[in-house]
């Protein structure tokens, strides 16, 4: 059944893709080129490859004055980083791909600027999400001022209390900023950038200091009676939050214990993590409570490649029947009679690029499904949601 739904989603994406008004990764044309670039090395055609470049060029194209899409400043970001995946895996030349940071490099240097001076932080579309970005260009141009200025601004936004550092949300909701604790918009986030701040040699000693202060402030918010569940969704909520996704709660902030418990050489980090973690992996949804659909972001797909990371990097078989749980669900949801390959998204309906997208429709469920016939970078896709190890 899944290569049959793995054809249906290649099918559905050559017919629907003019629909894309974004041009990145994560929500638009560039996520058509990754898409075959797994298939091809799911079909062990490299023919396929021809499509992946393809699609590439013309999201490069799509980037004009013509665009009307709502995220260009995020495709760009999306793109540079997918150029250097390609690079580095022989897909493209990297002399062939000069000309894109040339002409976009400064551009995006003014809008992170702004970014600091709004004091948004937010990985999603702020100062941090461009942290990412020249992060990724470090080995073809110095980008220190810039990482320095976003540490040091990461630092002055900072809050502390006697148990550790935290950051208020660049989202306002009902009014109000909260003290999210995950990853979109939360410490979480900010902690995984730090992380890979860090990873990347960037001020250690500091950067290190803060890493372990917000993770010593969300310890304090940690649920030991819940059998499932660990973390609120922010600091005024009086129990765990009972949900999992890649968005918010916990798998996000076990994400970050464990990968700084890794880096940091911290045993007691990388233990609650896992610990956190495999909680998470109790979690069964049976009536369709929380989780809608089978996308990366919030839905069935999601969850089961997060554990299939984790399975692959602890080397263990403790995961196995939760992968399996969440991607039966995720075939189950293949029940609509549509154009999409009989998947509806539940969530950013409004959005037109929402159906095929990799974040919230077919694209990302299908790269998913072919990553574990691929290997073990097949789960190389869960960077553009923030998740590597």
């Amino acid at each position: 059944m899944k290569d049959k739904i793995i054809e249906q989603i290649k099918e559905a994406i050559g017919n629907k893709f003019p629909i894309l008004s974004s041009m990145g990764v994560c929500n638009g044309l560039a996520g058509v080129s990754l898409f075959y670039y797994y298939y091809a090395a799911y079909k062990k055609d490299p023919d396929y490859l021809e499509m992946s470049v393809r699609f590439l060029e013309e999201s490069i194209d799509g980037l004009n004055d013509c665009y009307n899409g709502t995220t260009i400043l995020r495709d760009i970001v999306e793109i540079g980083t997918l150029l250097n995946f390609y690079a580095k895996e022989n897909v493209i030349d990297r002399s062939d791909i000069d000309f894109f940071y040339i002409n976009f490099d400064d551009t995006l240097v003014s809008f992170f600027r702004e970014s600091l001076s709004a004091a948004d932080l937010s990985p999603i579309s702020g100062a941090i999400h461009y942290g990412y970005y020249f992060i990724e260009r470090l080995r073809d141009k110095d980008f220190s001022a810039e990482l320095n200025n976003l540490i040091d601004r990461i630092e002055e936004l900072s809050w502390t209390d006697p148990n550790g550092i935290y950051w208020y949300s660049s989202i306002e909701r009902q009014g109000h900023h909260l003290i999210e604790l995950g990853g979109s918009h939360g410490i979480a986030g900010i902690v995984s950038f730090l992380l890979h701040a860090w990873d990347n040699g960037i001020q250690r000693d500091r950067v290190g200091r803060l890493i372990t202060g917000a993770l010593e402030y969300l310890l304090q918010f940690r649920h030991e009676d819940s059998s499932l569940y660990t973390f609120p969704f922010d600091t005024t909520e009086k129990r765990a939050n009972p949900r999992i996704n890649l968005a918010y709660g916990d798998l996000s902030i076990g994400y970050a214990f464990y990968k700084a418990g890794k880096l940091l050489g911290i045993d007691k980090y990388k233990l609650a993590g896992i610990g956190i973690i495999t909680k998470s992996g109790n979690v069964r949804d049976d009536k369709g409570a929380f989780v809608k659909d089978a996308i990366l972001l919030y839905g069935s797909e999601g969850i089961s490649s997060f554990f299939s990371l984790f399975r692959s990097e602890l080397s263990t078989s403790q995961f196995d029947d939760t992968i399996h749980y969440w991607k039966d669900k995720t075939l189950g949801f293949n029940n609509h009679r549509n154009e999409f390959a009989g998947y509806k998204s539940y969530f950013n309906q409004f959005d037109v690029n929402t159906p095929l997208s990799l974040m919230n429709g077919i694209i990302g469920i299908g790269i998913s499904l072919m990553a574990e016939e691929i290997g073990p970078n097949g789960y190389e896709f869960l960077k553009y949601l923030r998740y590597t190890l």
